[in-house]
């Protein structure tokens, strides 16, 4: 213990060692960054230099260390294990243990012999006691609750995995204690929100799945909050390729909506996400009116989202050129716009787009520290591959994709679009017959898609073309094939509203 008298040396190590902890657990870099300092100076303090009150105070803030344990070694390193009530809790539970230890006490025969009353009533009194204790424990726990799932929810926003999964595992104990049905909606939502940080997103559907029932079954009605559940729903199923699926839901929520009151803004963007999933799916003319519709009723904080969508689905139509979508943006915000404008510029390759479309991805991303999507790395090194087509520029591409390409190893329809986009930095590095075969894996992992699992727009748009160019005077019967097929389907999309096709359509 740390007093008055502790001279300050063994003060400066002790903390050195807890911070030594800390990093063990992190990692220097990320303690470097939660702290704004740099690497270099993390191991400064590490070896002897004297560790600032900011660094401190940063811990706590960026980490949730909790401050007596990092000053003076006493409690738990972290505050998410040692909010208010937890002691009482524990008395509370040794009591509860003690209330069910008179129940086991009693002979089950008793209850039909001469002493029945008398055990049923000791019964009653135990089951009181218990009953009285449950409450009690309700009480203290459900504010720590709350407390972890609102510091979780800042985990989130900071992109914090480690720490989420910490928070994730004092909830769920927790919520053992807790008899709170919107806190454990609540958790539910929190879970799926967890697993889609991990790329666990079957398991995330799984959560959002009982979380959106549980909405629907507590209100007893279809409001605009169970309606919201249920909407994660469809982007989770959208996410993991179950389009259709996710439009049969919408559709039937959006009937639902409508029967119960559901508010005009919500019945419209559940309009735009059928609108968006039919542009992906071939449906480009019953899609784009659904989004033009929505558009003019959503009028809340997830209208720029649409309309960027909006505009993705004009420039597939062929009604508007990217020069009209990109315009400079205020400031922060529609990350959506960004993400667009880089799907587009891996169909155009155009090195200007690009460097419009990453200033603009730039403005829009502000600070945040999310990862850039794969199209946006993709679009970089299409401008390099101009620069210098060669097979160092793709080994460098490749090795920057890999990463992705991890990430989505459990979801095919999104690997197709990763597969396509090698062949196609590979075409343009100018190495033919890496293409080929990057190409060749693309085509048999669409062919080989589940059933009901289908990938976004661009990712056949990319192979198919792809396929055009390379096997034109294709000798194989094979890539015959392939190059029948990606003619057979730019026919069918221009034919369908894709105007974008028009050029591919044709003889």
């Amino acid at each position: 213990m740390t007093t008055d008298t502790t001279p300050p040396d063994d003060v400066d190590s002790g903390i050195r060692a807890r911070m030594q902890e800390i990093c063990d657990r992190h990692t220097q870099a990320e303690v470097a960054r939660v702290c704004g300092i740099s690497r270099a100076n993390v191991s400064r303090y590490l070896s002897g230099n004297r560790i600032p009150a900011s660094v401190c105070g940063a811990l706590v803030k960026g980490l949730g260390v909790n401050p007596s344990w990092l000053l003076t070694g006493e409690g738990s390193p972290f505050l998410a294990d040692i909010h208010a009530g937890h002691g009482q809790m524990a008395t509370d539970l040794l009591e509860v243990v003690d209330a069910m230890n008179a129940v086991a006490k009693m002979r089950l025969g008793a209850l039909a012999g001469k002493q029945h009353l008398k055990a049923l009533r000791e019964l009653d009194d135990a089951l009181r006691t218990y009953e009285t204790l449950r409450e009690r424990l309700n009480v203290h726990s459900r504010p720590i609750l709350k407390q972890l799932l609102d510091d979780w929810d800042k985990a989130f926003q900071v992109q914090r995995p480690e720490r989420s999964r910490q928070l994730r595992r004092a909830a769920d104990q927790v919520m053992r204690l807790c008899d709170d049905d919107e806190l454990e909606l609540r958790l539910m939502q929190t879970r799926a929100m967890d697993d889609m940080l991990h790329q666990e997103k079957e398991s995330s559907l799984a959560n959002q799945r009982r979380a959106a029932l549980g909405r629907i079954v507590n209100t007893g009605n279809w409001s605009d909050e169970a309606l919201l559940a249920v909407q994660r729903v469809i982007f989770l199923l959208e996410g993991i390729g179950r389009l259709e699926e996710s439009t049969a839901l919408c559709r039937a929520v959006q009937i639902l909506a409508q029967f119960y009151g559901g508010s005009k803004s919500l019945i419209a963007r559940l309009d735009a996400q059928i609108g968006d999933v039919m542009t992906e799916t071939g449906r480009i003319i019953e899609g784009l009116p659904l989004l033009q519709r929505a558009i003019s009723t959503i009028q809340d904080s997830s209208r720029p989202t649409w309309q960027a969508l909006w505009a993705y689905a004009q420039y597939m139509a062929g009604t508007v050129e990217f020069e009209q979508i990109a315009i400079e943006p205020e400031g922060p915000g529609n990350q959506m716009l960004g993400e667009i404008l880089s799907r587009i510029c891996t169909w155009t390759e155009n090195p200007k787009h690009i460097e419009r479309a990453q200033h603009i991805y730039d403005i829009l991303r502000g600070e945040s520290t999310n990862e850039p999507v794969a199209e946006a790395i993709v679009c970089r090194w299409i401008v390099r591959a101009a620069q210098a087509p060669t097979a160092e520029t793709l080994a460098g591409a490749l090795a920057e994709l890999e990463p992705q390409t991890r990430e989505v190893e459990r979801h095919p329809h999104k690997l197709v679009q990763l597969r396509a986009h090698e062949a196609q930095l590979a075409q343009l590095c100018g190495q033919p017959d890496t293409a080929r075969e990057a190409l060749d894996v693309a085509a048999d992992l669409l062919h080989s898609l589940p059933e009901g699992v289908a990938p976004y727009m661009i990712g056949p748009s990319v192979l198919y073309r792809l396929a055009l160019r390379l096997h034109e005077n294709a000798t194989t019967p094979r890539h015959r094939r392939l190059y029948a097929e990606a003619r057979a389907w730019f026919v069918k999309h221009y034919d369908s509203g894709y105007g974008r096709f028009r050029d591919l359509a044709s003889d």
